[in-house]
Parts: structure tokens; sequence; C-alpha cells
């Protein structure tokens, strides 16, 4: 880990306060200046569960600018497909998954909500398959997972199994399509064959409390090793190897439960061919984690499988649940503060490297 005066703390440059608790956001990924942000709240009177997507412009001095929104059940991921970089899936609580699209112009559109599990089931994430447009995966609070097939103007559940005992928190598609990795609240790392629902093999050991991010990294130039990047309830992140053996490589502390994982380079479909093989030969790789309580964290993983933390912001005054950076504008990153609903806006010319 870094030496203490080797760790950067930055303040926000700009700040603006919601009307609910944000859970999620992402950067558009054809314009870097449009920011999504998925929101969730529960009224304890009620027990009713509401949320909304709102959008925003981000100005060249990070000024915020809302532009749309739309109300919604309580929103607990949000996701842009690899495939058309314009739709966003949203999973939501009462068996509901939205989608909608984006522009590079800014404009918001509904696509569909559709009703594709009981009521009292809440969607906790989703993942598009690599290859296949049409797949999702999503994850339940019920242990369960289940694959969605968009079918146009529509969407179906596709496939539905129970890799876990609690809740879901993640899951993440292998980088060829053929495995589906999932972390839940019973602590387990669970691979399985999403297409008929088998486990393929479960780590019980690895992880202390519930598994709450994985991050497949692509395999090796040679194709004999692949491995994950895990985060926790336990406050550590996690290099993992799962082929050719797996193992556990190396663990860190970040002072907070690692709740989403992403890596600060081009998406691989963005990258030339020599940049592919210079990132897998260097084994570098630099991701944003957010860290719930302890904010966020700028984090690299050098070639020789050591963790160093870079960078931190840490004025949420509670849950920084979600983080955003786009490598269109890299120099600038997004976290919010789920409680006192903060949206924040910070730099750090590391990024710009």
């Amino acid at each position: 880990m870094a030496e203490l005066e080797d760790l950067q703390t930055i303040s926000s440059t700009q700040t603006t306060f919601l009307n609910l608790p944000p859970s999620c956001s992402q950067f558009s990924p054809l314009d870097p200046t449009l920011l999504c942000v998925g929101t969730y709240f529960l009224n304890e009177a009620t027990k009713e569960k509401s949320g909304e997507i709102l959008l925003y412009r981000l100005s060249d001095n990070d000024e915020i600018t809302p532009l749309a929104s739309h109300p919604l059940r309580a929103v607990l991921d949000l996701q842009f497909s690899p495939h058309d970089p314009t739709l966003i899936a949203l999973p939501q609580s009462h068996g509901l998954i939205s989608f909608f699209t984006l522009t590079s112009t800014g404009e918001l559109t509904h696509l569909l909500t559709s009703q594709i599990l009981e009521p009292e089931v809440l969607l906790l994430s989703c993942a598009f398959h690599p290859i296949d447009p049409t797949i999702l995966s999503t994850t339940l609070n019920t242990g369960e997972i289940a694959i969605l097939k968009l079918d146009g103007s529509s969407v179906s559940v596709h496939n539905r199994f129970q890799p876990h005992l609690l809740e879901v928190w993640t899951s993440a598609f292998s980088p060829d399509g053929s495995v589906l990795y999932s972390g839940a609240d019973d602590g387990y790392l669970v691979a399985s064959d999403w297409e008929d629902g088998l486990t393929l093999w479960m780590d019980t050991k690895s992880h202390s409390a519930g598994v709450t991010a994985i991050l497949p990294l692509p395999e090796s130039i040679d194709g004999t090793e692949s491995r994950l990047i895990t985060g926790s309830y336990d406050e550590r992140i996690r290099l993992i190897n799962v082929k050719p053996r797996r193992r556990l490589v190396a663990d860190e502390i970040l002072g907070g439960g690692v709740w989403r994982l992403q890596v600060l380079s081009k998406p691989e479909g963005e990258k030339s061919e020599d940049e592919q093989t210079e990132d897998l030969a260097s084994g570098h790789v630099r991701l944003l984690a957010s860290c719930m309580h302890a904010g966020s964290r700028v984090v690299e993983l050098t070639g020789a499988n050591e963790w160093i933390v870079e960078a931190e912001w840490t004025e949420n005054e509670s849950m920084n649940y979600g983080s955003a950076w786009s490598w269109r504008a890299p120099g600038r990153v997004v976290s919010t503060s789920f409680y006192d609903k903060r949206v924040a806006v910070w730099r750090w010319k590391g990024l710009e490297k």
C-alpha cells in the first residue's frame, strides 16, 4: 500500500444535493459531460420504495446542471450497454427493470418498464453480456440470478437459478461470455454456467464478508491465465486467479466496504491492438473504488501484483455507493454520498497521465 505521505486527498470542485439518496451513477459513453444518477428511497412509514433516473450536464468548470428526470421505483443499479452506447438498463425494486436511451445530444427517452419478477423481489444489479447484446444478468435479493433476454421492445426471463443463500449484490460475465461470476451477502464467490444455472465452482473462503463487486480482467496474451478483482464488505480489494489454478494473489484494506469497481482506462473495444497487447503485458490496472463510508479511492494494481492507493475523496457524510469516470474526460470523477444526498465532482491530475 502507498505510504501515507504519497496518498493524495482530493477536494470537490463542485457539489449539488438531490431530493432522494443517490445509489448509482454513470457517464454517457458518448459524451463525458452527460451524467446519469439513479436514486433509492425507502419511506419508513409506508415501507414504499421509490426512485428516479436523473440526467445532468457538467460544464468545463464542473458546474452540475439538471437536464431531465423520470420517476421510477427504487433504483439499485444503472448500466450502459457495451453494444449500444445509448441504451441504459435500470434494475429496481418491485420486480421491475426499465430501459432508457440517452443520445449524444442529451435526449433521455423511456423505452419500457417491465414487471419481470414478483413484486416483492428487488433487482439489485445488472450486467450486459460481452458478446450477445440480447442477454442481461440481474441479481436478486432472494439469492437468485435472473438471466434476461431482450427482444426489440420487450424483455423476458431466459433463465432463473439460485447460486447463493442471501442477497446477490453483483454479477459479471467472463470476457468470452461463457461464465457468470456472482457475489453475495453469504460471502461466496460463485462461477456458474448461465445457460443452465449449474455451479462450476464456489469459493467460500477468500472473503470474510459479503462479496459486493466483481471485475473480470482480460485473459493473458497466451490465454493461460484468468484473473478477477473483487470488492467486499470486509473492506478489502482482492486479486484472484481463476485459471489455471484458483487462488488469492493479493489483497489490500481500503478502509470501507468496497461496493463498486470501475477500470480507469479505455473500454477494450476502443483500444487499438497495440494498446491491448501493451496493457496485457504490463499487468497494470488502475481502478476507481466506491468504498461506502470511506468515500472513493483511486487504486493501482502493479505488474508485480501489489496494490497502491493513490488518491481518495472523503467528503461523503454517509455511504458512497456510486462513483463515475469517463475515459473521454479522464481527469474528472463524480462521487456520491447516500443519506446526505450529495453528488460531487473532483479532479486528480494523476488520471490525466
